[in-house]
């Protein structure tokens, strides 16, 4: 697993599939503290705080023994002498009552591997809130844990979401909005952005008023949806859950479809 400069990778493993990373996290939660107040999944070089040296050695806070005790439980659960890489998958696979976000990244390499220097952001005043950062500060791009996964899923069914088209992911930087998954609606009178976006642990979808009043069509089915004016007035907007989100993605798309071809 580890070398004199750090990880390993598994004998013919690709570094995107993040295979120890994803069997550790599915043991525990072994992320290390980091500059900035970030957490990460572990660096390679020795001199970063969050080197997997350090940790080895002997970490750097007081949660570093158990961190060591999930490396051992991985270790305790692999065979030397069979394939390493698929007895991971296995682990992967098989990994179940993970916590949410760690049930994200134990199956999502992708989301993984947006960050590229290994660092994620927990918000500590609201737990829901967990960023991916592309650098090592939120003054860069960032995206949110559970939106990007979703955008990731939305790209393996987007022919089942017209008529709608799936945007690319919108990041943040600099705190300045949150990052959110983009749907385009074409219509005769222009074109409507749905946004998704996490808010107090659920998907939160919204579209502009504004942007509605030259379809007041669009805007009544929205509210037989159960779509609702935002507390600032600005928006219709739905909350649903995350485990409810494709389903409402499904019919929403359903139905506005219905309601374009019945107007064509």
């Amino acid at each position: 697993m580890f070398d004199r400069d750090g990880l390993v990778l598994p004998l013919g493993a690709h570094a995107s599939t993040f295979l120890w990373q994803r069997a550790l996290l599915s043991i525990g939660d072994y992320l290390q503290p980091s500059s900035f107040g970030n957490r990460s999944f572990g660096t390679n070089a020795a001199t970063d705080s969050d080197s997997w040296k350090r940790l080895l050695r002997a970490g750097n806070d007081d949660a570093s023994p158990r961190r060591r005790q999930h490396l051992k439980t991985l270790w305790d659960r692999l065979d030397a002498s069979k394939t390493i890489a698929v007895q991971l998958e296995h682990l992967i696979t098989k990994a179940t009552n993970l916590e949410p976000w760690r049930a994200v990244l134990v199956n999502s390499p992708e989301v993984m591997d947006y960050c590229k220097q290994q660092k994620i952001r927990v918000v500590s005043d609201s737990p829901h809130k967990i960023y991916l950062l592309r650098g090592a500060k939120m003054s860069g791009d960032y995206a949110e844990l559970f939106s990007y996964a979703l955008h990731e899923k939305l790209l393996d069914i987007e022919a089942e979401l017209t008529p709608f088209t799936l945007q690319s992911y919108q990041v943040a930087w600099r705190q300045l909005f949150e990052p959110h998954v983009s749907l385009k609606l074409d219509c005769l009178n222009g074109h409507l952005e749905f946004a998704i976006e996490m808010a107090d642990g659920k998907f939160m979808i919204s579209v502009k008023r504004e942007a509605l009043d030259p379809v007041p069509e669009i805007a009544a089915l929205l509210r037989t949806m159960a779509f609702i004016d935002s507390q600032k007035g600005d928006d219709l907007e739905l909350s649903c859950s995350r485990e409810s989100i494709l389903v409402v993605l499904e019919e929403l798309a359903n139905r506005l479809n219905l309601l374009l071809k019945a107007k064509n």
